[in-house]
């Protein structure tokens, strides 16, 4: 990105032309951090089909009397391994819970879901995913946030950043979801190249990794 400091002129003093430098680093900054106008970076991965097991790896976490208010709440990093508890894989992403319980996790407030594994993204191309959540959810191609609607909310549709692939395979990918209380769903759309309409992502395009 250029940005031109056009009210830095060259006989102005030198403290307004620093300050003009600070405010176009930050905002360069800013703009890197938030991958604006940026179209996804992905890796294929070379994965040979017998290595895998239908739908994506889950654990969930109880909140306790904390009560998520944003993902950022939810363990990360290491925690997100050691805390909480593995569940049964998680094969498609199409859930209106209401007011029962979350997945497996047995909870129907107060608790956070993990999902990690692989999606298969069938060619090359630019794709959209799209989330119908209540409440936040967070969706990582990668180690790059594709799609951010992270804070409690009701009911609504979020639209991810477009994710370009080079070629068709599997791709990493992990999910983090939270409800705090109320009716909850979680859905997960995806739109193909070249296609105006979005549908639910099938059980065929997840996957994770067999324990060895």
């Amino acid at each position: 990105m250029v940005i031109k400091l056009r009210n830095c002129k060259k006989k102005t003093k030198m403290v307004s032309i620093a300050l003009c430098l600070c405010v176009a680093s930050a905002v360069l900054m800013l703009n890197s951090c938030a991958g604006v106008g940026a179209k996804t970076p992905t890796a294929l991965l070379p994965m040979n089909p017998s290595t895998l097991q239908a739908g994506l790896e889950v654990r969930y976490y109880n909140a306790d009397d904390k009560n998520y208010q944003h993902i950022s709440q939810m363990p990360s990093g290491d925690l997100e391994e050691t805390w909480g508890k593995a569940g049964e894989p998680i094969k498609i992403i199409d859930h209106q819970f209401g007011k029962g319980p979350v997945f497996g996790s047995g909870l129907s407030t107060k608790v956070g879901v993990r999902m990690v594994g692989l999606i298969h993204f069938p060619h090359a191309g630019t794709y959209y995913l799209r989330t119908l959540s209540n409440d936040g959810v967070m969706v990582f191609i990668g180690d790059r946030i594709v799609l951010n609607d992270s804070w409690r909310h009701s009911d609504r549709f979020k639209i991810s950043d477009p994710i370009t692939v080079s070629a068709g395979g599997w791709y990493s990918l992990k999910i983090k979801y939270f409800q705090h209380k109320g009716a909850a769903v979680l859905k997960l759309y995806w739109q193909f190249p070249d296609s105006n309409t979005f549908e639910i992502i099938p059980a065929k395009a997840y996957a994770h990794p067999k324990k060895t």
